[in-house]
């Protein structure tokens, strides 16, 4: 269940781009950008998971609070004007992704509802990794840790509905 966790923050920030042969250097806005990142996974991977596929929405609230703050750092850091257009996109995404915990959180007692969030959130982390590499981030949105973690948070999901079909079955 500490995928579910995870999902949260990897449909946030989380993954790789490339240099795209950017020289900010080690001190600079994606040096920066890429740190957010890299601490919120590592804090939402850190917290206690959820017990199960009730218990989504506690997690839900308190990784939703976590993926703000990291929110908010990303849109504080000075990003030079050169850079702005190539880095707006990946902002954009981040705000898309503040939107997509806020429903996983009203959906978490609805498995419908959540499966159709996932469906989006699985492209939105495809789409962000082309933005986060324009933008020359290394660490934040890569695709295949977007799309595992939203696969990792429904998975109690989908092994409660197998289940409860095996034993209408039986």
């Amino acid at each position: 269940m500490k995928g579910r966790l995870a999902v949260l923050a990897s449909l946030a920030l989380t993954g790789c781009g490339g240099s795209g042969g950017f020289s900010d250097g080690p001190e600079g806005w994606r040096a920066e950008a890429d740190v957010i990142c890299e601490d919120l996974e590592r804090t939402v991977r850190g917290r206690e998971p959820a017990l199960d596929d009730r218990d989504l929405e506690r997690v839900a609230v308190t990784v939703q609070d976590d993926v703000k703050t990291a929110a908010g750092d990303l849109r504080a850091l000075d990003i030079p004007d050169e850079d702005r257009k190539r880095a707006e996109p990946f902002l954009k995404d981040v705000e898309k992704v503040e939107r997509t915990v806020a429903t996983v959180r009203d959906q978490a007692r609805d498995p419908d509802a959540l499966e159709l969030t996932a469906d989006e959130a699985r492209l939105l982390a495809l789409e962000r990794a082309e933005h986060a590499e324009a933008a020359g981030l290394r660490r934040c949105g890569k695709p295949e840790t977007g799309v595992a973690a939203v696969d990792a948070f429904l998975m109690p999901g989908y092994a409660r509905a197998a289940a409860l079909a095996v034993a209408r079955v039986l």
